[in-house]
């Protein structure tokens, strides 16, 4: 049997699932994974996921400096750029996708600091942020 697909995307993990989830609008996805959806990394994660949020107190080029410095310098400094300035982006379509990160009884979010982080920027849910990552992308 010949099965055929717009899209093959191989890994359940959040890049393999936001893609699959992005491409979704445009054709047929096939997605491969090792057993089951929740069988990756993603899962596993009881971090958050680092991002700008309050403009007021932090900004693109700080949080670039400061994951330089904890990468030693020897980061791809164009990289980091990237992954830093489409940050925001990339947590609001997790948001419309479903996840759900913590936050405080005023709505902002419930903001961590961790790591080499000069400012608050974790976005967490609970200590198992990866598997609400995960769970969310599955159900969307």
């Amino acid at each position: 049997m010949v099965r055929k697909f717009d899209f093959l995307v191989i890994g359940s993990g959040i890049a393999g699932m936001s893609f699959a989830l992005k491409v979704a609008k445009k054709g047929s996805v096939a997605l491969i994974c090792k057993a089951e959806l929740e069988e990756a990394n993603t899962y596993f994660a009881q971090g958050g996921i680092a991002s700008v949020t309050d403009m007021k107190v932090d900004n693109f080029d700080k949080h670039i400096e400061d994951t330089m410095i904890a990468g030693d310098w020897i980061s791809d400094r164009e990289a980091v750029e990237k992954v830093v300035r489409n940050a925001p982006e990339q947590i609001k379509a997790l948001i419309d996708w479903g996840v759900d990160f913590d936050k405080k009884e005023d709505g902002e979010f419930d903001l961590h600091k961790e790591g080499g982080h000069s400012e608050f920027r974790i976005l967490h849910h609970k200590d198992n942020t990866g598997a609400e990552i995960q769970t969310s992308l599955i159900e969307a």
